[in-house]
């Protein structure tokens, strides 16, 4: 009887050690999960404004490009009413030249 009693105290005393390893373990599962979410919460934050900078970058090079394009257009057309008016005067130099 008196080893059924020690078998029986040792089971108890085995049974409290368990509950307390999983209480334990539950405290760092539940900390673990916390950590997990606030990360992920971080990284989904993080996420949206490197998406919006994105956008915002895109949107930026494309009115660059834009812009590019006009000026380019319009450096064209200076180029092409300078070279036009170079021409004039050298004909006007060149009528000049044999007038005189």
């Amino acid at each position: 009887m008196e080893t059924l009693q020690s078998a029986l105290t040792q089971l108890a005393q085995a049974q409290i050690r368990t509950q307390q390893n999983i209480d334990q373990m539950t405290g760092r599962i539940d900390s673990f999960v916390y950590e997990v979410q606030r990360v992920l919460t971080n990284q989904s934050d993080r996420l949206s404004r490197i998406e919006a900078a994105i956008e915002s970058n895109a949107d930026a090079i494309g009115r660059l490009t834009r812009n590019s394009e006009a000026d380019r257009a319009a450096f064209r057309s200076y180029t092409e009413r300078t070279d036009a008016m170079i021409g004039r005067l050298d004909n006007l130099v060149d009528y000049l030249m044999r007038q005189g």
